[in-house]
């Protein structure tokens, strides 16, 4: 409680202005709320300890501050004369020793929780807390804006040689005044600021972004933090300060280097930013070390990261540039953040480190001090600040490090986590035989036996059969099942045995076995199952090809086969290739064909877009085939009785659902072509075949839940998400949608056979969406440059291995030798470097992370860029290209814009649209071609891809012809539905959607807005006629059909029932309130009240009630 008059008034430091703007701004957080707490195992005296905390309030006037801010330009801090110490008396002597540590546990979460009025001397208080007759705690919290652990520790050892004194009858020792901290404002006032603008100019002007945290899964709280500690043995830091004297550096540089180097392991960067605080006391202030107040400086230190450079030269230049920073550090952070080259309100750190500086004659380790019978223990001094995480170590018997951390963003695992990998680097870092920082990985033992055993997926449960045995011992099984339900028309498994049975012998007597390629124009029929299945049991292996292809890529992919297996006699005409049509049998049935591949053989070859300019055919054998598929039997509760295959037959992940299903037994359902452009459709299919498994990208099933009404698909159990990243919002909307049903993560390219990793998300449907683990027989790594296993929560390349790696790509012996490496765990085997980015979490799943290199995924299939910048290079009017993919959105699909350096300076848009789409499959054509003089460059003369979108150039766009307008009213609806979808100010009803630059998914939500809107839209006709007026003109429904009013109960929809069991007691949660404000006589009241009748009447929701009866 304040008394007495103001004794001095002096500016803040920049660290307190700092400090009193977070206080400002988040009242509640507890940030720089510091506690300094000890144990007193002797009988005490209260009122006399009570005294020499008074007195030394009396002596230093840090305990009689406080801020004034309101009605000033810039704030000061205030000294009064005299003050009386807040002091609380607690009895715990009734409680046993666990409800004494879990009361004081609660009596610091509580203190934590009830700030200091900065406005009103003391910033500080004491509760005295009795537990025996001779056992005390003491917990004293004050204010960080008026002290510093140094600060801290001198009142503390001040109070105890006072209290001593008293306690013996003697006069506290005279101590001679300590110094005013406004000589220390005045220091750091005097100090050149133009000269601080040019170091820090230097220093960070260059600088883009922050440093990010570590990885988190969590939340930030902007509350006060929590700590987690772990000691070093003194023999571990007296070990660290010989190597770092051998090092000439300091023991703080060694723990602010190791440090650095953790975030450095976790952005992935070559240089990182922190903060560090030091202690500044300068000496130029007579007697500043018995001082106190705050004391401290905290400045961003820039570490660079060179994998190459010695731990000793790599701590030299780091303690150089600290030291740099520390003598240019007095202008503040605000000063240097402007500094900066950063983004305002970008922090320029977003961690700190501390290395504690006591005074040398307080250990904070002591078990008690030298006289008077009064034992001290456990003395600590802590308290939170405004950033998320930091490790302050604390030097005495041994080093404690803490690492104070948001409990939102880190957990306790996490939080030990970052302890454990950063108490690895720096033994990393003072090992003698470290001769490079590259080196020290981030990978404690601990964690390396865990992340090993994450990495082996389970041993299959029995040996793994070639698909074609499974699918005759199902034939075998049941015959008359149904098999293949293809568009209407169903083959039982005997029909589809003969069938295949039949061609198989065609193509033998062909010549055709193991080791021979046969193209298939893989159309979505029953034709092109007999196709696959057919060149299996020949013992040859199958190319799945796009019916679409341009006919330029076309020809070129042809070159490698021995046979074009054709499933329609309409497509595919005038080949050079020797081809064979698919047709049923008409002689009596043909026995079967005895085995003639082995399990090295091919089985199918996918090509995939190449970096090389030219696509890639991934080969797999039969045994990688049957490895993937017994798999599924493993890893899945249920096979497939009904799957509903949506995958394109061309594309790798219809080989799941078409293997899982026809080798255990189940019914493969083939919609019609362009079904997935129906959602509504595909649903009422899933409800009518009696779907059991379905496997689709997460956009399309998006659109699917957007079309699910009162009707249940109670047969389905497992719908299958793979071929883009999921977002979490799905995995709710799933669950609320369809209770009874898993939803399932797969991962995995056409390398690994399909799939590698598999996650249940309906198991935590509020977690983070993950990949999952590894699938059974399967390997997966998280590896880094040097590929060596990454730390639990760092980011490394996701690499695969086990029996289901492919031989490699067809014909290109480097590219394979580049992509699929031995084993580096040591193993036989081979692994496959993905290229996709990923990192462990601490519940031994992975999260999947993208892509590092120029590879996407549009619309699920694999595109590189480079291959359509060789396509475009390769036009005899084109200089230079490059292509960037920027949505701005990482869930968005990507758009492809190519900037053109032309060579003939009349190329136009059209010229090029026609030479690609001879030569690419519609889903790799650019959006976008625009004409430069340059492409952008870095300083060391590769292309800046990011600088592309900060171009000026022409745009390439084809003449179109004017637009019309909508001529009616359904016209105009569509047109706004277009616009929607499209992001278009204007459209015409002739113009065609995918010239607007539509695709496949956006084609979806067109049809599913229109429906919507009271069109029922055929998909085939939309696709044949891509219109406005098509559209319009073929409508099913008009836009305000007649309807009668529908009366009487109706059962819950999912979604309500979710309301309901959510919310039992609050009936009003869920209203919504939604007002419009007129002004006045704008809207007569009758017009108001006719409108609303009429839109009551006009609407069912609006005439429903929810009744509670017995039931629900």
């Amino acid at each position: 409680m304040a008394k007495g008059k103001i004794e001095a008034a002096f500016p803040l430091t920049p660290l307190q202005e700092g400090m009193l703007y977070h206080a400002l701004k988040e009242p509640g957080s507890g940030f720089y709320h510091g506690q300094v707490s000890f144990r007193l195992e002797s009988a005490v005296r209260p009122e006399l300890l009570r005294r020499a905390f008074q007195r030394a309030a009396d002596r230093h006037e840090s305990l009689r501050t406080f801020f004034v801010w309101k009605g000033r330009d810039r704030p000061i801090q205030v000294v009064r004369g005299q003050v009386e110490i807040p002091w609380t008396d607690l009895d715990w002597r009734d409680k046993t020793n666990q409800e004494v540590e879990e009361s004081w546990d609660r009596l610091l979460a509580e203190d934590a929780a009830h700030p200091f009025e900065l406005s009103v001397a003391p910033l500080t208080r004491v509760t005295l807390v009795r537990c025996r007759v001779d056992a005390y705690r003491v917990l004293w919290s004050v204010h960080h804006g008026v002290s510093d652990g140094w600060s801290g520790s001198l009142i503390v050892r001040e109070v105890l040689e006072d209290y001593q004194a008293l306690a013996a009858g003697l006069d506290p020792p005279d101590r001679p005044p300590p110094p005013s901290y406004a000589r220390f404002v005045g220091w750091l006032e005097s100090a050149d600021l133009n000269q601080e603008e040019r170091y820090w100019r230097d220093e960070l002007g260059s600088l883009e972004a922050p440093t990010p945290l570590p990885f988190s899964t969590g939340q930030a709280t902007r509350r006060a933090g929590r700590t987690r500690t772990l000691a070093l043995p003194d023999e571990v830091y007296a070990r660290l300060k010989q190597r770092a004297a051998a090092m000439r550096v300091t023991p703080a540089t060694v723990v602010a280097g190791a440090w650095g180097l953790l975030l450095a392991r976790y952005a992935g960067a070559e240089q990182v930013v922190f903060g560090s605080t030091v202690s500044e006391r300068p000496a130029a202030i007579s007697g500043v070390d018995s001082a106190t107040g705050l004391f401290l400086n905290t400045v961003p230190v820039r570490a660079q990261v060179d994998s190459g450079m010695a731990p000793a030269a790599f701590l030299q230049r780091l303690q150089a540039a600290m030291s740099a920073g520390r003598a240019h550090g007095v202008a503040g952070l605000s000063r240097i953040a402007r500094w900066s080259g950063l983004a305002p309100g970008d922090p320029l750190f977003r961690t700190v480190v501390v290395f504690e500086s006591f005074p040398a004659e307080v250990d904070l380790n002591v078990d008690a001090t030298s006289d008077g019978g009064l034992d001290l223990s456990h003395l600590s001094i802590d308290g939170p600040s405004d950033l998320p995480l930091g490790l302050v170590a604390v030097p005495g018997n041994g080093l404690r490090l803490e690492l104070k951390h948001d409990p939102g963003l880190y957990d306790t695992r996490a939080a030990d986590r970052l302890l454990l990998q950063f108490r690895h680097i720096l033994d990393g870092l003072i090992r003698p035989e470290t001769r490079a920082i590259g080196t020290i990985d981030c990978l404690p033992a601990e964690h390396d036996r865990i992340v090993k055993s994450w990495s082996r997926g389970p041993d299959l449960s029995g040996t793994p059969v070639d698909v074609v045995e499974l699918f005759e011992r199902a034939v075998d099984r049941d015959p008359t099942r149904i098999a293949l339900s293809a568009q209407g028309h169903d083959l039982s498994y005997q029909d589809l045995d003969q069938a295949t049975t039949a061609l198989a012998h065609e193509l033998r007597q062909r010549g055709l076995g193991p080791d021979h390629l046969v193209a298939v124009p893989a159309s979505r029929s029953a034709e092109t199952v007999i196709a696959f299945l057919s060149v299996l049991k020949a013992g040859a292996g199958y190319a799945p090809l796009d019916p679409d292809l341009p006919p330029v890529r076309r020809d070129k992919l042809l070159e490698s086969f021995d046979l074009v297996l054709r499933t329609d006699p309409r497509v595919w005409r005038h080949l050079d290739t020797p081809v064979v049509d698919v047709a049923r049998p008409q002689g009596p049935p043909l026995d079967r064909l005895s085995p003639a591949a082995g399990p090295d053989a091919p089985a199918y070859v996918i090509f995939t877009s190449g970096s090389t300019g030219a696509p890639k055919g991934v080969v797999v054998t039969r045994s990688n085939l049957a490895h993937s598929n017994y798999a599924r039997f493993d890893a899945y509760p249920r096979n497939p009785d009904a799957f509903l295959l949506l995958s394109p037959l061309w594309v790798d992940s219809s080989v799941a659902g078409l293997y899982w299903t026809l080798t255990s037994g189940g019914t493969l359902t083939i919609p019609r072509p362009r079904a997935e452009q129906d959602p509504r459709g595909l649903w009422k299919l899933i409800r009518d075949a009696g779907v059991t498994h379905t496997l689709m990208v997460p956009s399309l099933y998006g659109a699917v839940l957007d079309e699910i009404g009162e009707e249940d698909a109670a047969e389905l159990s497992t719908v299958i998400m793979a071929g883009e990243s999921t977002p979490g919002a799905l995995v709710p909307r799933h669950v609320t949608s369809i209770p009874g049903a898993d939803l399932v993560n797969e991962y995995g390219p056409s390398e690994a056979t399909v799939w590698a990793t598999v996650d249940d998300l309906t198991r935590d449907p509020g977690g983070p969406v993950t990949i999952g683990r590894p699938v059974p027989s399967y390997q997966v790594h998280v590896l880094d440059e040097a590929q060596r296993p990454t730390g639990i929560g760092i980011e490394g390349e996701i690499v695969i291995g086990g029996p289901g790696i492919a031989r490699g790509y067809l014909g290109a012996r480097e590219l394979t030798a580049k992509r699929f490496l031995p084993d580096p765990s040591g193993g036989e085997g081979r692994v496959y470097r993905t290229g996709d980015r990923g990192r462990w979490l601490d519940d031994g799943r992975i999260q999947f992370l993208g892509r590092a290199d120029q590879q996407l995924k549009i619309r699920g299939f694999r595109v590189e860029l480079e291959e359509i910048e060789a396509s475009i290079r390769a036009h005899p009017k084109v200089e230079d290209v490059a292509l960037d993919a920027g949505t701005g959105d990482p869930a968005s699909t990507p758009l492809l814009t190519a900037y053109l350096v032309p060579q003939d300076p009349g190329l136009q848009g059209p010229d090029i649209e026609s030479w690609l789409a001879d030569r690419l499959p519609r889903y790799m054509l650019p959006e976008r071609y625009v004409s430069v003089s340059a492409l952008p460059t870095t300083p060391a003369g590769k292309l800046d891809r990011r600088a592309l979108s900060e171009l000026d150039g022409s745009e390439l766009s084809a003449p179109r012809r004017p637009s019309q307008p909508p001529r009616n009213a359904e016209e105009s609806a569509l047109a706004e539905i277009w616009r929607e979808v499209l992001g278009l100010d204007q459209v015409g009803i002739q113009d065609d959607f995918f010239d607007l630059g539509g695709d496949s998914l956006s084609s979806i939500r067109l049809l599913s807005q229109a429906s919507r809107a009271g069109f029922e839209i055929d998909p085939e006709t939309f696709f044949r006629s891509p219109t406005i007026a098509a559209m319009a003109e073929g409508k099913a429904k008009e836009l305000a059909p007649s309807w009668t009013e529908p009366v009487g109960t109706a059962p819950l929809t999912p979604v309500q029932r979710w309301f309901f069991h959510t919310v039992k007691d609050d009936r009003a949660h869920w209203n919504q309130d939604h007002v419009l404000v007129f002004e006045p006589g704008v809207l007569p009241t009758a017009d108001v009240t006719r409108v609303m009748t009429t839109l009551v009447r006009h609407h069912d929701a609006l005439r429903t009630r929810f009744v509670f009866d017995s039931h629900a």
